[in-house]
């Protein structure tokens, strides 16, 4: 029952939180299939077809989800330059649009925005 209830609140997290990158949401679903197959190996090991179907019923419910937000969501496309640049000047080359630069410096976790790696991951649209 513990379990149970444990999985039920991690997906109510999963529903309340708002993701902005495919890759967070492709994280969570790492997370909660590995919670989930765990949980759901465990009660047919048990033969306990009740919480058995609680739990597949649930996983397919809050992976459906989490498939249906990412879709919303842009894809990521890798650029590659041949040297470091702001931030600035990469997302007015790539968007024609400067105010995107705290986008593509949270994209990419970088810690000074003046000195973007190389290669960088950057919305599609």
């Amino acid at each position: 029952y513990t379990i149970r209830m444990s999985l039920v609140e991690l997906a109510q997290i999963l529903a309340a939180t708002t993701f902005t990158s495919r890759e967070d949401i492709d994280a969570a679903l790492d997370t909660i299939n590995a919670a989930m197959f765990s949980a759901e190996e465990t009660a047919a090991n048990n033969f306990d077809n009740i919480n058995y179907q609680a739990f597949i019923a649930l996983h397919a419910s809050v992976t459906q989800d989490l498939s249906n937000r990412e879709q919303t969501l842009p894809r990521i496309i890798t650029y590659t330059f041949n040297r470091s640049m702001p931030a600035l000047w990469l997302t007015q080359r790539i968007y024609q649009d400067g105010s995107r630069a705290p986008e593509l410096v949270a994209e990419n976790k970088v810690p000074a925005p003046l000195f973007c790696p190389l290669s960088i991951r950057a919305l599609s649209q």
